[in-house]
Formats: structure tokens, C-alpha cells, sequence
């Protein structure tokens, strides 16, 4: 035997008893580290990549409702603090913790002010005062260590390893829809929603004259109400399909629209590239309607027939749709969880929620 084939046989005995042994190190680590396994599931997950649309040009609606969504951040803009030390009071009124810590402070003083303004409550209803006081404190222990995470989340990396590994396997969609992507792609869904949208269910009697008749009947007709399986998809499409917008391009619009108008609806429509590239791929028409008093928070906007897609006989439709409270915005959870109570009024009695 010569030296080349002792050598190539030692190297086969080494590279066959080194892969039995990676293999052994595997099983254990899978055994002692369940979590290690899914991770590997997750790094060999199918990447999922939207279907390319041409986005037809915006129509009449669309321009105005851009113009209109530019001004509105104009006005939003204004009413920011313009000097250094206005810009630093205005950031520690409005962080999240100074948030977390008013609210405490209001919801604290209503449930204060309820229990002084009906101390029997401890007898009558304890039940309520009870859950009151300690359902209330739990909710916001819960909040505080939320309110960490988000810290944690937002500069430690968390949230750029998170759309990293969104744009490598979700198709770039955010916490919200990034389980289920390719649910957007259900254009025929879609189709037969907006095809029942369409249609003309039911006919509402006319006032005519003086016809008493005719005018009981159509202040007492009732609408007959119908559940369509295509429409409530096609509406949770539409829900979903909001939380894709981007709210750094809408941010980065507010703070040029006073230079330049046009700029900033450039801006708008690149937050809203996403969703319109939905439409487009539906086979109906969107637009942003308001930003419901926040920059980058919760808005609302409308879905709508294509009118030059609609056929004979069907009816031209439109759909509200608003996005609610984001996933990772902490003073949209603080409002979710507060209660501020205020006095019923003359006609009832106690006390309400503020709203």
C-alpha cells in the first residue's frame, strides 16, 4: 500500500467518524434545546414573494384625496413645537413613559374620585370595586413591562431583525399579516366580494306626493340583512391590508409638505405602495381619506369600484376601512386599556366612559 492511499483512507475514516459525530452533537442539542429545531424549521421556510402589479395611474378621487391627506398633515405640522426648548418639552410630554405615567394619574384619580363619590360601593358592589382596584393595577403592571419590551425592542435590534427576517421569507409585511402573506393573493376572493358589493339587494320603497301610503312604508321598511361569505373576506382583506402602510414615509411627508406639496404626496404614495399594489392586483381602486388627529398612528381610508372595470347592471360601491391600534405603538394600548369616567349627565344617573 502506498502512502497516497494510506492517506486518502485515513482521510475517509476521519471525515466518516467527524459526520457521525455531528450528527450525535445534533440529536443531543435537539433533545436538550427543543427550541433549536423550530429555529431551523423557521430558517427553511419557503420565502414568499409578492406577484408583481403595474399600479394604474391615480384617478381624479385620488389626486384630491392626496391633496387633501397633504394639507391635513400641514395643519398636524403646525401645530408641532417649532423652537429647541418647545421640541424638548413637547418630547417629554409625549414619550411613552410620560404617557404611561398620565395615564396612571387620570385613570388613578377617576377610580378615586368614583369610590369618594360612592363609598357604600364597598358594601353594594364589591365585586366592581374589587375588579376596579385590582384589575386596573394588574393591567398596568402589564403595560409597564410592555412598555420595556418596546424599549428593548426598538434599540437593541429586535425591530430591524424583524423586518429583515420579514423581507427575507414574508414578503416584507409587517407583525400583523406576516403569518399568512399570501393571503393577499386571493384575487378571485376579492372578486366575488366586490361582484356582491355590486349588486342591488333590495329596493327601498319611494315617497311619492302625498301618497301616505308610500311614506309610512318607506319609513318603516326594513332592509333585509344578508351574510355573504365572499363579502366578509373580502372586508377582512381590506382590514388587513391597511397595516401595511409605511409610517416613516408618512412621517418624512409631514415634515416637507410645507416646502413642497408635491414631495410629500410622492412620500404618501410610496407609504402606501403596498396597498395599492393590493388594489391594483383586486381589481379595484384605494385612497386614504384621514389621519384621524395623529401622524404615522391610526387612519382611515376607502377601498371602491373601478369604474372603468364595472360591468353592466352592477352598482358602483365604496368601503371604509381604519386602521386600528398598531402592534408595537404604546400610547394606542394605553388608551385601549385606560377608563376615564365623567358624570352621566341630567337624564342619567352615575357616571360614564369618557371615550
Amino acid at each position: 500500500m502506498d502512502v497516497s492511499t494510506c492517506r486518502a483512507g485515513c482521510t475517509s475514516l476521519l471525515k466518516t467518524l467527524l459526520d457521525k459525530l455531528v450528527r450525535r452533537a445534533d440529536l443531543w442539542l435537539e433533545a436538550k434545546i427543543p427550541w433549536l429545531k423550530r429555529a431551523q424549521r423557521l430558517v427553511d421556510l419557503p420565502r414568499y414573494a409578492a406577484p408583481p402589479v403595474q399600479v394604474p395611474a391615480l384617478d381624479d378621487f385620488q389626486r384630491f384625496s392626496y391633496s387633501i391627506h397633504a394639507q391635513d398633515l400641514q395643519e398636524l405640522h403646525d401645530k408641532c413645537p417649532k423652537g429647541p426648548l418647545s421640541k424638548v418639552f413637547h418630547w417629554i410630554s409625549h414619550n411613552d413613559a410620560s404617557a404611561f405615567v398620565k395615564q396612571i394619574i387620570i385613570t388613578g384619580s377617576g377610580l378615586a374620585f368614583t369610590i369618594a363619590s360612592n363609598p357604600l360601593d364597598f358594601i353594594a358592589d364589591p365585586i366592581t370595586v374589587a375588579y376596579s382596584i385590582f384589575g386596573y393595577s394588574l393591567i398596568f403592571t402589564v403595560l409597564f413591562w410592555f412598555q420595556i419590551f418596546l424599549f428593548c425592542y426598538r434599540n437593541f435590534g429586535i425591530q430591524r431583525l424583524m423586518k429583515s427576517v420579514s423581507r427575507e421569507y414574508m414578503g416584507g409585511m409587517s407583525f400583523v399579516n406576516c403569518s399568512q402573506p399570501e393571503m393577499f393573493d386571493e384575487v378571485q376572493v376579492v372578486a366575488q366580494g366586490a361582484k356582491v358589493l355590486g349588486k342591488k339587494k333590495y329596493e327601498v320603497p319611494q315617497f311619492t306626493g302625498l301618497d301616505v301610503h308610500s311614506l309610512v312604508a318607506s319609513m318603516t321598511h326594513r332592509r333585509t340583512k344578508v351574510f355573504d361569505i365572499d363579502v366578509a373576506r373580502t372586508l377582512l382583506l381590506f382590514s388587513a391590508s391597511v397595516y401595511e402602510r409605511d409610517d416613516e414615509m408618512v412621517q418624512k411627508a409631514s415634515e416637507i409638505v410645507e416646502e413642497s406639496e408635491e414631495r410629500a404626496i410622492e412620500f404618501l404614495k410610496k407609504s402606501e405602495e403596498k396597498i395599492l399594489n393590493f388594489a391594483a392586483q383586486w381589481g379595484v381602486r384605494y385612497a386614504a381619506i384621514s389621519d384621524c388627529a395623529s401622524i404615522g398612528g391610526s387612519y382611515a381610508g376607502v377601498y371602491y369600484s373601478d369604474p372603468e372595470k364595472l360591468k353592466d347592471g352592477e352598482q358602483p360601491w365604496i368601503c371604509v376601512v381604519v386602521k386600528g391600534t398598531g402592534p408595537f405603538n404604546f400610547e394606542e394600548w394605553l388608551i385601549d386599556a385606560s377608563a376615564s369616567k365623567e358624570d352621566a349627565g341630567d337624564w342619567l344617573t352615575g357616571s360614564c366612559h369618557r371615550g
